[in-house]
C-alpha cells in the first residue's frame, strides 16, 4: 500500500512538474514572438533604446529556459534549442548591424554557431508541441532561410575581430551553400580578398579569393550590378587588373599551375582572350597537365593563337604514351589543321585513325 501510495505521488509531482514546464515554455514562446515582431519592425540602424529592450527580453527568455531545460524531455529540449538559436541569430544580427562585431560574436552568435548544426542535422524536424490553444509544428523553412545570413554574418563578424581560421570557416560554409545567391558568394570572396591584403600575406591564397570572386561576379543579376558599381566594388574588369598585378608576386614554384588555373576560371567563363593570354603564361612558365594543354590548344584555335597553339602541341608531345591519348592526338590534329601544317596533319590523322583500335 505504501509502494503504490508513492508511486502515485511521483506520478502526480511528475505531472505537475511536467504542467509547470509547458506554462514556462508557454511564456517563453511569447518573450519569442514578442521579440521577433519587435526586431521585424526596426528600421534602419537600431537604437540604443530598441537594443537594450532586445537584451532584457533575451536575457529572460534565457533565464527561463535554462530553468527548464535539464528536466525537458527531448521534444521539448529540441524546441527550445530550436527557439533558442532562432534567438540569438536575431541578437547577433541586430548588433552585427550597429557594427558592434565582438558583442554580437561574443554574446550570441558563437552560441548560435552550436545550435545551428544541430538545426541542419538529418531529422530534426519537424519539431511538434501542444499548448492550451491547440498543437503547434514547426518546419526547417525559416532555419533554411536565414542561413546564407547567418553565414555572411560570420564572416563580416570574425574578419572584424580577426578571427581567421572561424572566418575561413564560414566563408567556405557560404560559397558551398547552394541556396545562397550569387551576390552573397560574391560579397563572401571579396570580403576575404579585402582581408588578404589587409593582412600581406600568401599571395597564392589571395589569387584564390581573387578568382572566386570573377567567378561570382559574372553570375550577379541586375540589382547586384548596380549595388557592386554604386558602392564602387570590385567588378570583372577591375579584378582582372587586380589578378595580372597579383601574378609575378606568387611563390615562383607555383605560378605555372597557378597561371593555368586562372587560365581555366577565364575559358570556363567563355573569355577566350584573357583565357589565351594566362595559357600563354602558364606555358611559358613550366609543364603543364595533359587537360590544361587540351585546353590552351582549344583556346589557341578559337584565338587563332599560333604561337599558343604550337606550344601545347609541342608540350603534349613529350608526354610518354600521348600516341595512345586520342582526346589529345585530336586536338594535335586541329592545331596543325588550323595553322596550315599539313604534313604534320596527315601524320596525325593517321595517329588518330588507329588511336583505340
Amino acid at each position: 500500500m505504501r509502494n503504490s501510495f508513492l508511486a502515485l505521488l511521483v506520478l502526480v509531482v511528475s505531472s505537475a512538474h511536467a504542467q509547470a514546464n509547458k506554462q514556462t515554455i508557454k511564456a517563453v514562446l511569447k518573450i519569442f514572438s514578442e521579440s521577433m515582431d519587435y526586431c521585424n519592425a526596426i528600421t534602419g540602424i537600431p537604437s540604443d533604446r530598441d537594443t537594450g529592450f532586445l537584451v532584457v527580453q533575451y536575457t529572460q527568455f534565457s533565464e527561463k529556459t535554462h530553468n527548464i531545460y535539464a528536466d525537458a524531455d527531448s521534444n521539448d529540449k529540441r524546441l527550445i534549442l530550436y527557439y533558442t538559436t532562432i534567438f540569438q541569430f536575431r541578437m547577433g544580427h541586430i548588433f552585427t548591424i550597429r557594427q558592434l562585431y565582438r558583442e554580437a560574436y561574443e554574446n550570441y552568435y558563437r552560441y548560435a554557431d552550436t545550435g545551428m548544426e544541430y538545426l541542419l542535422q538529418p531529422n530534426w524536424f519537424p519539431l511538434k508541441y501542444e499548448l492550451e490553444e491547440g498543437p503547434y509544428t514547426v518546419s526547417s523553412n525559416y532555419a533554411n532561410a536565414i542561413l546564407p545570413l547567418f553565414y555572411n554574418d560570420m564572416l563580416s563578424i570574425t574578419l572584424s575581430i580577426d578571427n581567421w581560421q572561424v572566418a575561413k570557416r564560414f566563408y567556405r560554409k557560404s560559397i558551398d551553400l547552394v541556396s545562397n545567391t550569387a551576390y552573397r558568394k560574391y560579397m563572401a570572396s571579396n570580403m576575404m580578398a579585402a582581408a588578404m591584403m589587409g593582412r600581406n600575406e600568401d599571395k597564392d591564397e589571395l589569387l584564390d579569393y581573387y578568382l572566386e570572386n570573377t567567378r561570382w561576379i559574372v553570375k550577379l543579376d541586375t540589382a547586384s550590378q548596380k549595388i557592386v558599381a554604386q558602392y564602387k566594388y570590385p567588378d570583372y574588369d577591375s579584378r582582372f587588373k587586380d589578378i595580372l598585378d597579383l601574378l609575378p608576386q606568387l611563390k615562383p614554384a607555383s605560378r605555372p599551375g597557378k597561371y593555368a588555373t586562372v587560365a581555366a576560371l577565364y575559358s570556363e567563363l567563355k573569355d577566350s582572350a584573357k583565357a589565351g593570354l594566362f595559357y600563354n603564361m602558364a606555358l611559358s612558365a613550366g609543364p603543364q597537365s595533359i587537360p590544361h594543354l587540351e585546353n590552351a590548344a582549344d583556346i589557341s584555335i578559337v584565338t587563332f593563337d599560333k604561337t599558343l597553339g604550337l606550344k601545347a602541341v609541342e608540350m603534349l608531345r613529350e608526354y610518354p604514351g600521348i600516341d595512345q591519348d586520342c582526346n589529345a592526338l585530336s586536338r594535335i590534329l586541329r592545331v596543325y589543321e588550323r595553322f596550315g601544317y599539313k604534313a604534320e596533319a596527315i601524320t596525325y590523322q593517321n595517329k588518330l585513325d588507329k588511336c583505340g583500335k
